[in-house]
């Protein structure tokens, strides 16, 4: 859709609609999941559980301002949609690495 009509606003709207949308039912389902601590590990800190709370948060919070931004600069909103999933991988290799590590010192 951002490729076919990368500065059309009604592009960024829907897009990031989208990203919003999906972000917030992750977030849902994770929450839904740790609630209680019902469907995860029990040893599993707090502090990895509110970790990934606000790692899923982030896409929805950055598409919003990614759509409002596009409304004055479309490069910048597009610079913001392809950051976020840079980060995302980032980060999970910071998590997946911090776990490994912890399965080896145990």
């Amino acid at each position: 859709l951002l490729a076919q009509y990368g500065t059309e606003f009604a592009a960024f709207v829907v897009y990031g609609t989208n990203l919003i949308a999906c972000g917030l039912a992750l977030a849902a389902l994770w929450s839904y999941a740790t609630h209680g601590r019902r469907l995860i590990a029990n040893d599993l800190p707090q502090w990895a559980v509110r970790f990934m709370l606000v790692r899923l948060l982030l896409l929805p919070a950055a598409s919003v301002v990614a759509v409002a931004l596009s409304r004055v600069s479309p490069t910048a909103a597009s610079i913001v949609f392809v950051v976020v999933p840079l980060y995302y991988i980032a980060s999970g290799l910071w998590v997946w690495q911090a776990a490994a590590t912890r399965e080896s010192a145990a």
